[in-house]
């Protein structure tokens, strides 16, 4: 949580020392959405009409658990991201073209245990899957204000 705050700061910080549009209000913008990583929010520094750096973090998190066939079965699914892109605003408006780094933050956790009595050796099944890897991203979105 401390990386991600301090990211948030640079960000902040690196909008705030961009060229001034004509209204404040214009330089630094939150947003909120959701998506495929979950929900998530990001904070936009508006460098001039060309260019903005956005900072960004997902998150989405479920468990759940089943009993089946005399096992408990518990599993947690972890999804999100964070980073920093770079905004292109070819026309110089709502249209823009992103590349950035993001750090994954997936993983799947997967927990079976017999409720019935077995042989003391095959007591517990558990298993991790994770993925922490920074990715290159481009992307093509629109960015709008309320």
């Amino acid at each position: 949580m401390r990386r991600l705050a301090l990211l948030l700061g640079l960000v902040f910080a690196i909008g705030a020392l961009g060229a001034v549009p004509a209204r404040a209000g214009d330089r630094i913008g939150i947003g909120v959405k959701a998506g495929t990583l979950g929900l998530g929010v990001d904070l936009t520094g508006r460098l001039n009409d060309w260019f903005s750096l956005r900072g960004t973090v997902n998150q989405y998190d479920y468990k759940e658990s089943v009993t089946e066939s005399d096992i408990d079965y518990d599993g947690t699914l972890k999804l999100g991201a964070y980073g920093v892109m770079l905004d292109i605003f070819p026309m110089k408006g709502s249209f823009r073209l992103s590349a950035g780094l993001l750090k994954n933050r997936n993983e799947l956790e997967l927990t079976g245990t017999p409720t019935a009595d077995i042989q003391e050796e095959e007591k517990q099944l558990e298993d991790d899957i994770d993925s922490y890897q920074l990715w290159p991203v481009i992307a093509l979105g629109i960015s709008f204000r309320l």
